[in-house]
């Protein structure tokens, strides 16, 4: 799938391993996203849990060519591409097992973390209608840098719904995150 002009400088695709992908058939989300959550000691509240059910009922072509952005809110003026602002929406990334800096959205344990709102599971709703609705190839979603809320939100959309979407980074940090991580560069 080849990439407009004014996204092509602004990072790195790469692909899920299949390993990471949740396989519908397989599993409830809700089972799913309350173990991700249990990996750091987190919990899952039964209303947290209902709002990750309602993921797995939209309908959604699993096989869309897709390319799914984390952009930092600055970067994100500068392109055209539908996007879900997830720092306004209240998603917090902020947590006492890890230092900020030492991590990003790519690890499981900021994962695990945003697993735990109900604001992430809306966001995630919100993208995957507006996706589907509006038949996107590109979409994003976007906070202050670009590092960990979006780059989450990013990954557990194509890890839950659209396990064969690009996902795109935007920042050295990240990209370099993902390649440690084991993404597969496309």
């Amino acid at each position: 799938m080849t990439m407009p002009p004014v996204l092509q400088s602004l990072g790195r695709q790469f692909l899920l391993p299949t390993s990471w992908c949740f396989e519908a058939g397989d599993k409830d989300v809700g089972a799913y996203v309350t173990y991700l959550a249990a990996t750091a000691g987190f919990g899952i509240t039964v209303l947290v849990r209902e709002a990750w059910l309602q993921l797995q009922s939209l309908p959604s072509d699993r096989r869309r060519q897709l390319r799914i952005h984390a952009f930092a809110r600055d970067v994100a003026r500068q392109t055209h591409v539908a996007s879900i602002n997830v720092h306004e929406r209240g998603v917090d990334a902020h947590c006492t097992l890890y230092e900020p800096w030492k991590v990003t959205g790519v690890d499981s344990v900021v994962q695990a973390k945003l697993v735990t709102q109900t604001a992430t599971a809306c966001a995630l709703i919100d993208a995957c209608r507006r996706i589907e609705t509006e038949e996107l190839s590109d979409f994003a979603f976007v906070c202050e840098h670009g590092t960990h809320r979006s780059v989450g939100c990013m990954l557990l959309l194509a890890m839950f719904v659209y396990n064969g979407a690009e996902v795109v980074f935007s920042t050295r940090r990240t990209s370099l995150a993902a390649v440690s991580a084991g993404l597969i560069e496309a």
